[in-house]
């Protein structure tokens, strides 16, 4: 005999293995594969910005998976776009402590949610450090980000490195689109 009770949770929270968890979107995407979960209460856009470019990012996200229930942004210091709901910022593009614990917080902070994750963009972010380090970091991202049921894209611009790096972060990835 079964039956409910108080500690019976929400939804299932294992991960979907129908559809990818974490996609290296090659290019600036106006538009971006479904890799929809549906399970949670709502749904969240996380979107990391290093470039300013928050709103195309947001735009992108809807038109794959419609206009969210709440939109957090984490930003580079001063670069931050207003009317957001929650807006955590950086002190630069390098600050890979300060942009891990920011990412963390809102996946913590929306666990009971559809998480939609944009990293814009990985090319700027290899600017600041190196290949080994950078591929830690979003190593342990890919990680959070399948742990916590989201799905998360990664904008890379494939000509500004050479080949090894390129392939490198590939291997992270569940999968790899080219977008126009």
């Amino acid at each position: 005999m079964s039956r409910e009770t108080e500690e019976t949770p929400k939804k299932d929270r294992t991960p979907s293995l129908e559809r990818p968890s974490n996609v290296l979107v090659e290019s600036d995407a106006s538009t971006l594969p479904s890799a929809r979960r549906g399970q949670g209460d709502e749904t969240a856009f996380v979107v990391v910005s290093l470039l300013s470019k928050t709103d195309r990012r947001i735009e992108a996200l809807e038109g794959t998976y419609g206009e969210p229930d709440s939109v957090h942004v984490i930003s580079v210091k001063g670069r931050a776009d207003n009317g957001y709901d929650t807006v955590r910022t950086v002190s630069s593009s390098g600050d890979l402590t300060g942009l891990s614990m920011r990412i963390g917080e809102a996946l913590s902070e929306l666990h009971d949610d559809d998480v939609y994750l944009y990293f814009d963009d990985v090319t700027s972010l290899l600017q600041y450090t190196d290949l080994n380090t950078a591929y830690r970091f979003f190593n342990v991202l890919t990680g959070r980000i399948t742990a916590a049921d989201g799905v998360g894209y990664f904008g890379i611009t494939p000509k500004a490195h050479d080949d090894r790096t390129v392939n490198t972060l590939r291997n992270l990835f569940d999968d790899t689109v080219g977008m126009s």
